[in-house]
């Protein structure tokens, strides 16, 4: 058992935060698989795992995708608090997503995690309602980084946003090692794994990974579970 943890790849968690509308699942299936789908469910949260290369090391990595449904509040705290980093996406054709993106990300600035800003939908050009620069100036208020990118063009950005912040956490990792009795992740499978047939299949395929839906109180149980001391995880990803 030590052998395998020891071989195990990284693992990293990121929840992809804004408003409905602003290709928050676009960017992440066009991330993980370098494919455009332009139509999906925004009433779902789903959780995608897969391992990515960064750096020419492996990295398992999960990404909460939250549905436009739970953006009203002004920050989702049980996936911020479930991650090791966020990604915060607003519509460059959207101003009240970048308003939403701008209050949200002054609050993430006090929770210490590391937080990228994607302005989505580059390709708009012509329905443009948020200036380049409003972002530049909203992520240097906010301590963090910066692109303008496109799902459905597959700009460079997109990939380096993902991956800047892959390395960023995998940095933080190797200099502050946390030894885990149980994974969490494997908890979070114990724990929708006997939903799952009750649901319909995953709507987005992600090659060589896996997407599951779920709801965000799994989240909140995660950390309930993980102060209990005889727990096992069984689930095995």
């Amino acid at each position: 058992m030590k052998t395998e943890e020891k071989n195990a790849a990284p693992r990293v968690r990121i929840a992809v935060l804004g408003q409905a509308n602003v290709g928050k699942s676009a960017l992440t299936v066009r991330y993980l698989t370098k494919r455009y789908i332009g139509e999906y469910r925004s009433d779902t949260d789903l959780l995608y795992r897969q391992t990515v290369t960064v750096n020419n090391a492996p990295i398992d990595v999960e990404i909460v995708d939250i549905s436009g449904e739970t953006t009203d509040s002004p920050l989702p705290v049980e996936q911020v608090e479930w991650s090791d980093a966020c990604v915060l996406v607003y519509s460059i054709t959207d101003r009240q997503s970048f308003e939403y993106a701008h209050a949200a990300l002054q609050r993430l600035l006090k929770t210490g995690r590391p937080t990228t800003l994607l302005a989505n939908k580059a390709d708009l050009e012509h329905l443009r309602q948020v200036e380049e620069s409003e972002g530049r100036k909203a992520a240097s208020e906010g301590s963090c980084a910066f692109y303008e990118v496109s799902a459905v063009d597959n700009t460079a950005g997109l990939y380096q946003a993902f991956d800047s912040l892959l390395a960023e956490c995998r940095a933080a990792q190797q200099h502050q090692p946390k030894a885990r009795k149980f994974s969490v992740s494997k908890m979070l499978g114990t724990l929708i794994g006997s939903a799952a047939g009750k649901q319909h299949p995953p709507p987005l395929p992600v090659g060589g990974g896996t997407v599951v839906e779920f709801h965000k109180s799994d989240l909140h149980r995660t950390r309930v579970l993980s102060r209990r001391p005889n727990f096992a995880a069984t689930a095995s990803l």
